[in-house]
């Protein structure tokens, strides 16, 4: 289990960083004048990890609450706008003038949204693939459970079973 976590890992981690370096590997020039360089690719990569990693948590999640909600779509809220706050004030913040209007940047580009729709998609789908395969074929006790109890039927046999098999 633990060697296939890393291996997964690695897939999402050559997914997250190749995909937006090849879409921007054309030495593009925006509107501004500006250059996509480093620093506009490392936005671009860290924003995807943290759409990923929180629609990752949001997938591995058994129970939506509002905490839940909170945290994963508040996390990416929160990183676009903290993005947003730190590459706007450099000014008056004295701190990484590199990133001034990096923000700006990623929003009028095209390859960013596309991106942003892509990737992520491309990192997670296997795991939905697997999800579905596995809870097709090889349910859980908790899973017949949930399943029986969502169309409101009674689950007492699938517990009967599942004691009688062990499971």
């Amino acid at each position: 289990v633990f060697w296939g976590h890393c291996i997964n890992a690695l897939v999402h981690s050559i997914i997250l960083f190749w995909l937006p370096l090849k879409a921007l590997q054309q030495d593009s020039v925006l509107m501004n004048g500006q250059a996509m360089d480093y620093l506009f690719l490392g936005n671009i990569v860290y924003t995807y990890v943290v759409v990923t990693v929180c629609l990752k948590a949001g997938f591995e999640t058994t129970a939506w609450t509002k905490f839940s909600h909170l945290a994963v779509w508040g996390s990416i809220l929160m990183w676009l706008a903290f993005l947003g706050v730190y590459s706007t004030f450099w000014p008056a913040i004295p701190i990484a003038p590199d990133m001034l209007g990096q923000a700006g940047m990623m929003v009028k580009c095209a390859t960013f949204w596309l991106g942003l729709l892509v990737v992520p998609i491309a990192c997670l789908l296997k795991d939905v693939v697997w999800r579905a395969g596995w809870h097709s074929y090889r349910k859980t006790l908790l899973e017949e459970v949930q399943e029986l109890e969502a169309r409101s039927q009674d689950p007492s046999k699938a517990v009967l079973r599942g004691i009688s098999t062990k499971r």
